[in-house]
């Protein structure tokens, strides 16, 4: 499983972000969406918007607003075991 973060607010600089990865030790990698590519791609309306993606990029499930803690804490453990901590990621993943 592979968890992305994805910073979609324009009021947000690119240093600041990579700011508040550090300060929270954000233990996934974070992509800045400067242009709203991606939540235009998946319709994503509100912040926050949590998707899940199978294999071929079909969202599967999608939670708009805050995610329920059961989920919240099954995704933390995947997250914990397999992702680089920390990393941000520029311009939607580059």
């Amino acid at each position: 499983m592979i968890f992305i973060g994805v910073n979609l607010t324009d009021s947000d600089s690119v240093q600041g972000a990579q700011q508040f990865v550090q300060q929270y030790h954000v233990p996934y990698r974070i992509v800045y969406d400067r242009h709203n590519e991606l939540a235009q791609s998946f319709g994503i309306l509100a912040i926050p918007t949590t998707l899940l993606l199978d294999r071929s990029g079909t969202v599967v499930y999608r939670i708009t607003g805050e995610m329920p803690q059961v989920l919240h804490r099954a995704l933390a453990q995947f997250v914990h075991q397999d992702s680089k901590r920390g990393t941000f990621c520029s311009e939607n993943g580059a």
